[in-house]
């Protein structure tokens, strides 16, 4: 007797489970698998032991504002982790090609989808509060059952969460076309980096704060809270508090996950079919469009045609530059990835020493923070090596190149033009609006120095060609820690080294002497990546 065939759903999951883990390369499968779920191990670690930290509030909060420090929490993390993942997974333009005209309904399709989806977040969701499901057992006033009560309402806080991402990005496919919907997708992600490097920060403040540990239900700010939702939710399953102080939050939050849920899953599930099938239609009528080449005129006069001599160099250029602003790929790992890098300023303005008048403990924050502009560059090109087209990169060894350094050196500058040297100009303007004054620009010099030095890294490690390699979960995670960890110590050392010149009056001979050796620098780095033999296809 056979066994019977698996559900659509089932299937589906599986798909795309392993499309999460996997990427949507079959290239060295196995490898990358093997990498993915040491991936996720190691990113589970971590995660539980960041969750240590809220964990702690079970000896110092009440039970309402201890559960709620903890769904804050995973709101922060786990959720905007769901989110970015969610955008990639959900709209992929090549999918309504393949599986809108088989016999697989839009709303199978969107919940195969969003189980996969909250299946990762809940993974992230209990590590977590790994911890505070332990030590919530020594909160006063909460039950012996409170881990599976807690459990339980951080469920509910993921699909929650998936369900208003959802219905969000389905809404706005609605009313958007393809380019401006990458671009919202894009934008969001960014703003999700924002808020959790803020985050990070804040919790910690949070935990010391008086008002936390005082936080009453009854407040008309609170009760528009979904971690005090969720966390009333606990004290309710829990008995930590009178049903009476907290039914109502609890109430809401367990309403508004299942009309959302609703709306998302059910009322809209028809409508993902049609969004899917919109992307590529607006497409089409995009591409039919005439397009002004403003970037094909800068490149052709001055200033950039003295700095793009070279015609492979200036086609490198171009074809960096039509990623960066083209490419949903390319812009949904890059942008949000770099937003740390300018919102340091702003959490080193808002602490002790880079408020005005901070003095020369302020100016090493400066350089330090401007020091960090040195990763702009060693990210971005790492990304723009990866790329779900990196088959066509075959072209580059099929021309007639003497050498691949014309279009490392190519997309370096486009990195360096339009991210790199404006990250230093924006996070001293930053520093100049938090501190009243005009020092960071000064500071901004040895960065400028430190980012041009760090821009060559990336091609000291093997030839390097944009666009060459599968973009793989394993390449995409293995962004060269150790050689982030030098860049950053190195960065640090020579910000530090600034301030300390500065102090000293010796800044301009320090700065003279920083620019003849990254001049020196420069040219054994040109001179090593000249000497690497390029094999072309053709000779």
């Amino acid at each position: 007797m056979t066994a019977a065939a698996p559900s659509r759903e089932r299937v589906l999951r599986a798909l795309f489970w392993k499309l999460l883990f996997r990427g949507r390369s079959a290239f060295d499968a196995a490898a990358t698998k093997r990498a993915k779920q040491w991936s996720l191990g190691g990113t589970l670690a971590v995660y539980t032991l960041f969750g240590l930290l809220p964990a702690i509030g079970a000896f110092m909060l009440p039970p309402l504002a201890f559960a709620s420090s903890l769904h804050a929490l995973t709101l922060m993390f786990a959720s905007l982790s769901l989110a970015s993942s969610a955008g990639t997974m959900l709209f992929v333009r090549e999918e309504s090609e393949i599986l809108l005209h088989r016999p697989v309904r839009p709303e199978e399709l969107l919940r195969a989808k969003t189980s996969v989806l909250v299946s990762y977040a809940l993974l992230l969701a209990l590590a977590l509060n790994a911890a505070g499901l332990v030590m919530g057992l020594w909160n006063e006033g909460n039950a012996i059952w409170w881990p599976l009560a807690h459990a339980l309402s951080t469920l509910l806080l993921m699909l929650f969460s998936a369900s208003a991402i959802v219905l969000a990005y389905n809404v706005c496919l609605s009313w958007f076309g393809r380019e401006r919907f990458d671009n919202l997708l894009t934008l969001v992600q960014t703003l999700m980096s924002v808020v959790l490097v803020v985050g990070s920060q804040l919790v910690p403040r949070m935990l010391r704060s008086d008002e936390l540990r005082q936080v009453d239900v009854a407040a008309s700010w609170t009760i528009l809270l979904p971690p005090v939702w969720f966390g009333a939710l606990d004290a309710v399953l829990c008995g930590a508090l009178p049903l009476e102080r907290a039914w109502l939050p609890a109430a809401i939050g367990v309403a508004v996950t299942f009309v959302l849920a609703w709306l998302a899953f059910v009322r809209l599930g028809a409508a993902y079919g049609r969004g899917l099938m919109a992307l590529n239609e607006t497409a089409t009528a995009e591409s039919d469009r005439p397009r002004r080449r403003p970037l094909s005129w800068l490149v052709r006069h001055a200033p950039l045609r003295w700095w793009l001599r070279d015609a492979v160099e200036r086609q490198a250029f171009l074809l960096t530059t039509a990623y960066l602003v083209r490419d949903r790929e390319i812009k949904l790992k890059l942008y949000p990835s770099l937003t740390p890098l300018v919102v340091m300023p702003v959490l080193i303005g808002i602490g002790p020493g880079g408020r005005r008048g901070g003095g020369e403990d302020s100016v090493f924050l400066e350089t330090l923070a401007l020091g960090y502009a040195a990763i702009v560059p060693i990210q971005a090109m790492h990304l723009l090596q990866h790329s779900e087209h990196w088959r066509a990169a075959d072209l580059f060894r099929s021309a007639p190149l003497v050498h691949w350094t014309p279009l490392f050196h190519g997309a370096r500058k486009a990195v360096l033009c339009w991210l790199a040297l404006p990250a230093v100009v924006m996070i001293a303007g930053i520093l100049v609006v938090l501190r009243g004054s005009a020092s960071p620009m000064l500071m901004a010099l040895p960065a400028v120095v430190a980012v041009l030095v760090s821009s060559y890294v990336s091609g000291l490690f093997g030839v390097w060609l944009p666009l060459s390699k599968a973009s793989t979960a394993q390449n995409v995670a293995s962004t060269g820690c150790i050689v982030f960890g030098f860049v950053i110590a190195g960065s640090m050392a020579f910000s530090g080294l600034a301030a300390w010149m500065h102090w000293l009056g010796w800044f301009w001979p320090f700065f003279a002497v920083a620019v003849a050796g990254g001049l020196a620098l420069q040219a054994a780095f040109l001179r090593s990546m000249h000497e690497r033999r390029w094999r072309p296809a053709v000779k």
